[in-house]
């Protein structure tokens, strides 16, 4: 049942994506108003909460290796923490494995924990704040950066096509995945 309700939302998504995309290109946006749009559609999937990965559990266990154990991330795993499934922090994801990210990315996830401050829903929403921010900023690149290389009707429809993809939505900013965070710095 699940599965089928996430077909049905994927192709709903998918609809309304596809419907957004024309209306555009018979309506052409400003650039004020498709950031305004894009930050409220950013804003509902900041909101959701993650549903259908928990990768975001292990950014934040390896984040609170560092920052409340004061653990070698690369050295240590969940499992070498004594007791470690009564830490409300811990989640039983990846346990046996150390941090399989660079020394950054391990950073962020110690510096996200040190601001949560222990408390769970507020890590999470800390880290899906980071992934959010860096969704906007693409678009702000995107709709921006190229300006030189498009007319403005083809930078406004090149912006809508990453800033309200739906796939970069709820995989990037609600499911709050670390691969967002490479695409700004590349971009």
């Amino acid at each position: 049942g699940r599965d089928a309700l996430l077909l049905l939302l994927g192709a709903a998504l998918l609809y309304l994506y596809v419907q957004g995309f024309l209306l555009l290109k018979n309506n052409p946006l400003s650039k004020r108003t498709l950031i305004i749009l894009a930050s409220i559609i950013t804003a509902i999937a900041f909101f959701t909460v993650p549903f259908d990965s928990t990768d975001v559990c292990v950014y934040i266990n390896q984040g609170w290796l560092q920052t409340h154990y004061h653990l070698n991330p690369y050295a240590t795993s969940v499992v070498d923490i004594p007791n470690w499934y009564h830490d409300a922090m811990l989640k039983q994801h990846w346990i046996q494995a150390p941090c399989a990210y660079g020394p950054v990315f391990a950073l962020l996830c110690q510096g996200v924990t040190q601001l949560g401050g222990g408390d769970y829903v507020r890590t999470l929403f800390i880290l899906k704040a980071v992934n959010a921010l860096c969704h906007l900023g693409i678009a702000r690149m995107i709709l921006f950066g190229i300006s030189m290389l498009q007319d403005a009707e083809q930078l406004a429809q090149s912006a809508y096509l990453y800033a309200f993809s739906p796939f970069m939505l709820i995989h990037e900013v609600a499911n709050a995945h670390n691969e967002i965070l490479m695409a700004f710095f590349t971009c």
